[in-house]
């Protein structure tokens, strides 16, 4: 533990002759040796809590902690405080207790209360917080502190003591043998792993207690004694007696008390190898203390007087059950720690309740100042040992960038969702889905959730997510037994293994560098030498590098996996593969969760969390400066905010950030490969022939080829260079015959690098132009035109390019359009000619339209784009896709997708709010609408004002919330909720603006009777689209009471609820079957087309759900899949379910419902297979044309996927 998150606070008495109100003065010692000690006196004394009210409690921690820390000892202890939490480490804090004062003893200082330390936060007991370890220390410095005890087994003296006749002495009985059996099976996983040795003392009487404690043992002499007694029994307090431990005594094991004084010498005359470590005194009142005698106190004579090194035992009466789950709970968590001051702690939390003073009755006495009694258990020493480890540390702070992953349910594939993000769900934190998956304490694991797919692109972060996963494991284990503990494995040299499981060997050899007691506990696991749910560690194996294994050895990976899984059902695994890698098949159901980059969100987050007061300024300044995609990537991230967060306000372009990257990591190479820039035109080499050729990958002859080509007749070694290479994180190995760039921006990069000093250039980018005609290779060389742009001194020569192309019809250009343009600075941007300008724009523009791009994902780009650019004709459009209905569709048009709108309104966002700024900085005061133009109050009056709260942030929300209720304009209503959802950051405040925007859709008092207006359907549109901004986690609970208490309401807002449920993955039975139950009873074509898109966004466990039909029907069930296909089919009239008949509205003149049938057959990309490919193929060629075109978009979906 750092020394600076120690902290000793020592009272001294200044009147020692007053015992009705005595001062003190406050010492504060750091771990480090610093002191602060206070100049005012102050009074520690106060009447305890007289009831069990939570708020009396409360009030009276607080107020002992302010006395306790007055002034800046408050603000140095919640500084270390701080210190620890940013450390994730626990603060411990010893309070010096004199021996000899009993007024400081009598204080329950387990009522001590944490001040809340933001207004986020309450005020909690400091002795049950994870944050914080507690004690009552006594200096004792006759007795030397000898090393925590290495030796194993630990010795157990269980003392349990229940005369017969307690009824006399008016004392509750225990069940000394159901008390005793039960210690037995809880401790009976560490007597078989060799950590316990447990003895019962058969009669707890005076002279048994003598004769095993001198002995050593009850049964003959031991050469060592009993490293823990414990007494479980009761106690009497008498002011002139003392603490008198109540024994049994004679055949009839009648009560007797033994004085706790006598029992202190026999501790005190034992030799120092029988003297035991800790003392438990489960008893009433064995921590009690009279005012006039110092020394009654049982548990501080025991440290002070006998050398204990730790005492625990009870300062009031304590209700025996709540005395046996302490206890039980204390040894099992120090048995494996070796702390007891987090064992105290972490027993404490568990009895825990707020309306009992209960849980602070245990009272821990100490004279060690670290808390460690005993060195710790295997298990729990290679959590030390990873806690030490600084690649793991290093991710548990401010550093560590959250990521977020989409869960790809089973039958479905991550390409799905990378081309369809208007269908996505919302991306949650990967660390929080995969704790959530693997951290729970129960046996019983879903096979689904063994194992555990992290895909993502190269260098997406995987390995840091699960370097901070370990992390997270080790620090549950430290505070709960159950916990499993993660194990860190890098599978580089996976090949090399041998065995029959090589998977085995691999993690042994591996873990065996790290710690060699714990590779010899898996060894055991795997061999299956162990048993019992207890006595078995429970792990979760983070298997890393997976891409650093030769394709040809995947499937090898994969049958030991799954041989692993069937041996060891008790244990997790985490697996970071590459995304080629999830497409393998397994022989039981597994969990994908892909990456995805960071979005703006996610990246706002991080700079609050790092940075707080600068953050606002550093994102202001990352959209300036165009910026955003590249810090997508967390590394460039990091790099891009080091330089924002600096005092230089000069602009940043794009190749400034990539270059410094290139420079950061060529440091590492000798210098004479920095000389003539031999390093970086080898990059460029290998980079441009890499994407000449599409190949994600070079084989290592390929590499020595150009490298030898670069160096022509120069002098240096080819290994060297390529070895030194390698040392950098620019490239990286697949096995040990194939290299790749880690970075997609800095290959990109070096691609652009190699074109611009290409010879015969020209010629090139006329062939890289003209194959960008296909969407495919477009996407390949996107990023690197994108960079390309930038680096031009004369953007037009590309430009040009681009604009003959497209002028020549090749219509998928226009995102490489928009792309280049936003890639160009405002100078260079400004010096292309104006008509090559506007052509560019104009097409752009054009296609935002769904009939010339139908790709939403693409029409997101374009609108990122072009949201870049400022020019009148931009903003024109993009308030048309932000409040129009722009998408014209057989059933008329509808508002765009959510991931395009939502784009919109960020766009424009950021094209006025630069301006914003500079008017506010000019008056503070108010808004000044008189210095916007006429033509944009013309064009923008809706906007304006909303921009300006958008500004403005968190301070803002209840004006964005008025102006939802209260604008008479639909389109400003819109703006208001994606701003609403935008700004609302704490999960506070995203609850109630969740629950806000959902009254919005539904107000509790509408029924389906309920008629609602077109404008006001609009606005519930965009409520919905806002509410896909929010964590999951807020929305989520809140939709599924809505759906269970409110069973009417309109339709409209059924039909949004339907969407949410089916954009959150909201999978719970009865959210599924109220979605059936609209697909079949509700007679709107856009309710169902709704449901049944939603049935199929959640995947098999909802299209595999089965409808019963009714009797006298062709089947008894149908599968919701099978439904959909149905009504993509629309040939013969569907059958009567026993849930009702399938109802529905159509004009006279329609022969079939053309939306409904062209959603099902959007579904069925998510959900089809070979017999749906079968039987639709059959029949489309009979269908509408806007069938038919929709059909074939979401058959190549499902061969992907089938493939």
């Amino acid at each position: 533990m750092d020394r600076r998150t120690s902290l000793l606070i020592r009272p001294r008495r200044t009147n020692r002759t007053s015992n009705s109100s005595p001062t003190y003065l406050i010492d504060l010692e750091f771990g480090d040796g610093r002191r602060i000690t206070t100049t005012d006196e102050v009074q520690l004394h106060l009447p305890p809590p007289e009831t069990s009210d939570p708020d009396a409690i409360s009030r009276y921690g607080q107020e002992l902690f302010s006395r306790l820390f007055p002034g800046r000892l408050a603000t140095s202890f919640n500084t270390t405080r701080l210190i620890a939490i940013q450390q994730q480490q626990p603060l411990r804090l010893r309070l010096a207790i004199d021996p000899q004062d009993a007024i400081l003893q009598a204080i329950p200082w387990e009522l001590l209360y944490l001040p809340a330390l933001d207004a986020q936060s309450r005020p909690q007991p400091l002795a049950t917080s994870d944050q914080v370890l507690f004690s009552r220390y006594i200096d004792s410095e006759q007795f030397p502190l000898g090393d925590p005890l290495e030796h194993r087994p630990i010795r157990m003296l269980i003392v349990l003591s229940e005369p017969s006749d307690l009824n006399r002495w008016g004392l509750a009985t225990f069940d000394r043998k159901a008390t005793e059996q039960d210690f037995k099976l809880r401790f009976r996983p560490f007597q078989d792993t060799g950590q316990l040795e447990l003895e019962v003392l058969p009669v707890a009487s005076e002279s048994a207690l003598r004769n095993a404690l001198e002995r050593g043992s009850h049964l003959s002499e031991r050469e060592r004694g009993f490293d823990v007694v414990l007494y479980i029994g009761h106690a009497l307090f008498a002011p002139q007696y003392g603490t008198r431990l109540l024994l049994e005594d004679g055949s009839q094991r009648r009560g007797r008390l033994f004085d706790g004084g006598e029992f202190a010498r026999l501790i005190t005359q034992l030799p120092s190898t029988h003297k035991p470590t800790l003392i438990a005194l489960v008893a009433c009142n064995s921590a009690t203390v009279d005012l006039h005698a110092p020394l009654s106190n049982l548990a501080a004579r025991l440290i002070a007087e006998s050398g204990v090194p730790a005492v625990i035992a009870m300062q009031r009466l304590v209700a025996i059950d709540l005395a046996r789950d302490f206890t039980q709970h204390l040894t099992e968590m120090l048995l494996r720690s070796g702390l007891i001051d987090l064992a105290v702690t972490t027993a404490r939390r568990r009895i825990y309740r707020a309306d009992t003073l209960g849980w602070s009755t245990p009272v821990l006495y100490t004279r060690l100042s670290n808390g460690r009694l005993f060195q710790s258990s295997t298990l729990l020493s290679y959590v030390e040992w990873v806690l030490s480890q600084a690649e793991i540390t290093r991710w548990a702070g401010d550093e560590y960038i959250d990521l977020d992953c989409i869960t790809i349910p089973p039958g479905q594939t991550w390409q799905l969702f990378q081309y369809r993000p208007e269908n996505s769900p919302k991306p949650i934190s990967a660390r929080d889905t995969i704790l959530s998956l693997v951290s729970n304490t129960s046996t019983s694991i879903a096979p689904s959730q063994q194992l555990v797919l992290l895909t993502g692109s190269h260098q997406s972060g995987q390995t840091t997510i699960l370097r901070r996963i370990c992390h997270d494991l080790a620090r549950q284990a430290q505070r709960d037994i159950n916990a499993p503990v993660g194990v860190f494995v890098s599978l580089a040299g996976y090949e090399q293994a041998r065995g029959d499981i090589r998977l085995y060997d691999h993690i042994i050899e591996r873990v065996r560098q790290q710690h060699v007691e714990f590779a010899k506990t898996l060894e055991l696991l795997f061999r299956g030498t162990t048993s019992g749910a207890n006595s078995r560690p429970r792990c979760v194996f983070l298997l890393d590098d997976v891409d650093q294994i030769a394709e040809s050895h995947w499937k090898d990976l994969i049958h030991d996996l799954n041989t692993v899984r069937n041996r060891l059902t008790d244990q997790r695994f985490v697996v970071a593969a590459p995304q080629a890698f999830t497409s393998l098949a397994f022989e039981q159901p597994v969990t994908i969760l892909a990456i995805q980059p960071l979005d703006e969100p996610g990246i706002v987050a991080y700079l609050r969390q790092r940075y707080r007061r600068q953050a606002r300024n550093i994102i202001d300044r990352i959209r300036e400066n165009r910026l955003l995609h590249l810090a997508s990537d967390p590394r460039m991230l990091i790099l891009i905010v080091n330089r924002l967060a600096g005092l230089n306000q000069q602009p940043i372009v794009y190749h400034n950030i990539i270059e410094e990257f290139l420079t950061q990591e060529l440091r590492v190479l000798d210098h004479r490969y920095q000389m003539g820039d031999v390093a970086r035109a080898s990059l460029y080499q290998i980079a441009w022939y890499m994407h000449w050729h599409m190949r994600d990958a070079l084989t290592i002859g390929e590499v020595f080829t150009l490298l030898a080509e670069v160096r022509h007749n120069r002098d240096y070694n080819l290994e060297e260079l390529f070895y030194q290479l390698g040392q950098t994180r620019l490239i990286s190995m697949i096995g040990q015959r194939e290299i790749y760039f880690t970075n997609q921006a800095v290959a990109a990069y070096c691609t652009a690098q190699a074109l611009c000093r290409a010879p015969d250039r020209s010629s090139k980018l006329d062939d890289i132009v003209a194959l960008c005609a296909d969407v495919e290779r477009q996407r390949w060389w996107e990023e690197a035109l994108y960079a390309l742009a930038n680096l031009l001194d004369q953007p037009e020569e590309l430009l040009s390019r681009i604009a003959k192309s497209l002028r020549n019809g090749n219509q998928r250009l226009a995102v490489i359009a928009a792309r280049c343009l936003e890639a160009l600075p405002p100078n260079k941007l400004q010096s292309v000619p104006l008509t090559l300008r506007n052509e560019l724009i104009d097409n752009c523009l054009l296609h935002l339209d769904e009939r010339r791009e139908p790709s939403a994902e693409r029409r997101e780009l374009l609108v990122k784009a072009l949201g870049k650019i400022d020019h009148p004709q931009i903003r024109q459009y993009l308030r048309q896709i932000l409040v129009d209905k722009v998408r014209q569709t057989s059933s008329g048009p509808r508002y765009e997708y959510s991931n395009v709108r939502i784009a919109a309104a960020r766009a424009l966002r950021d094209l006025y709010l630069p301006d914003f700024r500079r008017l506010q900085k000019q008056k503070e005061e108010s808004f000044d609408r008189t210095r916007i133009t006429l033509k944009q109050l013309r064009d923008d009056r809706p906007l304006i004002e909303l921009m300006h709260h958008w500004l403005k942030g968190e301070a803002m929300r209840q004006q964005l919330r008025d102006c939802i209720i209260t604008s008479p304009l639909a389109p400003e209503r819109a703006v208001a909720a994606f701003a609403l959802a935008d700004v609302s950051i704490s999960p506070i405040q995203q609850a109630c603006d969740a629950r806000f925007l959902l009254r919005i859709i539904t107000h509790p008092l509408d029924t389906s009777t309920t008629t609602i207006s077109s404008e006001w359907m609009d606005t519930m549109w965009s409520a919905a689209d806002a509410l896909t901004l929010f964590d999951p986690e807020y929305v989520t609970p809140l939709i599924a009471a809505l759906i269970r208490h409110k069973r009417s309401m309109p339709n409209p807002a059924a039909q949004q609820l339907a969407y949410l449920v089916g954009r959150l993955r909201i999978d719970q039975p009865f959210i599924i079957d109220w979605l059936i139950h609209l697909l079949i009873n509700n007679p709107s074509q856009n309710v169902k087309a709704r449901a049944l898109q939603s049935l199929a966004w959640i995947g098999e466990g909802a299209t595999n759900r089965s409808i019963t039909i009714a009797e006298g029907e062709r089947n008894n069930k149908l599968t919701i899949k099978q439904l959909i296909e149905e009504i993509a089919l629309w040939q013969v009239p569907l059958p009567r379910f026993v849930e009702g008949e399938f109802t529905l509205e159509m004009s006279a003149a329609s022969l079939s419902p053309i939306y409904l049938r062209r959603k099902a057959i959007e579904a069925l990309a998510w959900i089809g297979d070979r017999n749906t490919l079968r039987e639709l193929d059959s029949k489309c060629q009979y269908w509408p044309l806007e069938l038919r075109t929709q059909w074939y978009i979401s058959r190549e979906s499902i061969q992907q996927r089938i493939r």
